[in-house]
């Protein structure tokens, strides 16, 4: 009985440790609309994460399949490359040279609107801190939610990679169309409370090139 008790107080423990932001039962992010600080907007991502992960091999000679999945971890189908790297929730597969890059860790998440004046056109979420890329900057991955009412099924599409060892891709998905609520008071988490800094006019707290190496 002792046992069974340390047992569940230990999963009790690793449960709370985990970051809610990308929990597979929840996956959510809530902002403010422009201007209007009384009315929240919430991208309930939650769905998305039970799909994939996506295999991607983008056109042209980039060289790199990739295994992504948002809000959770790219754990299965990977490479056999990727099988010694730390779960992540994306990897870079170079297929010529075998090589495996983890792209992001989940608990170095963050997401803001992709139009801060239009809060409704769709969300960008990013992971950063993945494998250092040349010994300095750490791979991330970016992914540019659009909001999209065609009620047609998409998959992610690779876009680019800049800056260098960042990888972006573009999803159009209702997912990514926010649920309005009104009457409510929400700030822009991890950012400075101000719309401005959204623009990047001012540097947010967080920021440093050093920790995120995405700008």
């Amino acid at each position: 009985m002792a046992s069974k008790t340390l047992l569940l107080a230990a999963v009790a423990v690793f449960s709370l440790s985990l970051p809610t932001a990308v929990s597979s039962l929840e996956c959510s992010y809530v902002f403010p609309e422009f201007q209007n600080p009384r009315t929240c907007l919430e991208y309930d991502l939650t769905t998305l994460s039970t799909y994939g992960p996506y295999n991607i091999t983008p056109n042209g000679p980039t060289g790199f399949r990739y295994l992504i999945k948002i809000c959770d971890l790219a754990s299965t189908d990977r490479p056999d490359a990727c099988a010694s790297k730390p779960l992540a929730p994306a990897y870079a597969y170079n297929v010529e040279t075998d090589e495996c890059y983890a792209l992001g860790n989940l608990k170095y998440d963050f997401a803001y609107p992709l139009d801060p004046t239009n809060s409704r056109a769709g969300i960008r979420v990013t992971y950063t801190n993945g494998d250092g890329g040349n010994g300095v900057w750490p791979r991330a991955i970016i992914y540019d939610l659009y909001c999209d009412t065609s009620g047609t099924v998409k998959t992610p599409e690779f876009s680019y990679e800049y800056p260098v060892d960042t990888y972006r891709f573009t999803w159009r998905t209702h997912y990514a169309c926010p649920l309005v609520q009104t009457g409510r008071t929400c700030s822009l988490p991890k950012f400075n409370k101000t719309w401005d800094s959204l623009r990047f006019r001012t540097a947010p707290s967080w920021y440093g090139k050093e920790k995120f190496g995405i700008f």
